[in-house]
């Protein structure tokens, strides 16, 4: 086997895994007649963008179809895995909305959501005691 082939294989692997970033999954949905909460795994390494100014909102490519979210705050939760927590003082009147993150700080990555918006929730009815009927007396 020629190992000189072989190491700048290696080399080159563990290159692109170190520089690996990414936002994940939604972990939360956001509610009808609600502000927008929402979480976000962020799934890079890197501790320079544990900084909640590296992200910023962007006008989805297809803004068209449905209404997007125009402003929101950013804050990093640490922990295993870091959460990017996304919260807009606008409240939500649509049932489907749209949010585009852009990652900053020495990268251009976009990510792009379409989000379901979950029904209001519903309070639990008051139960009312029946009225007694007492006939009237003739």
């Amino acid at each position: 086997m020629n190992l000189r082939l072989l190491f700048p294989v290696v080399g080159l692997l563990g290159v692109n895994t170190a520089f690996a970033l990414g936002l994940g999954e939604m972990r939360s949905a956001p509610t009808l007649g609600e502000s927008l909460k929402v979480e976000l795994e962020l799934l890079s390494p890197a501790p320079e963008l544990l900084d909640a100014g590296c992200y910023k909102l962007k006008q989805p490519v297809n803004n068209e179809d449905f209404p997007w979210v125009k402003s929101a705050n950013f804050r990093i939760r640490k922990g295993s895995p870091n959460i990017l927590e996304i919260n807009s003082q606008t409240i939500i009147r649509d049932p489907i909305i749209q949010l585009a993150v852009q990652v900053a700080c020495g990268q251009d990555v976009v990510k792009e959501y379409v989000m379901l918006v979950s029904p209001p929730k519903e309070s639990k009815p008051e139960l009312v005691a029946p009225l007694a009927v007492f006939p009237s007396g003739a």
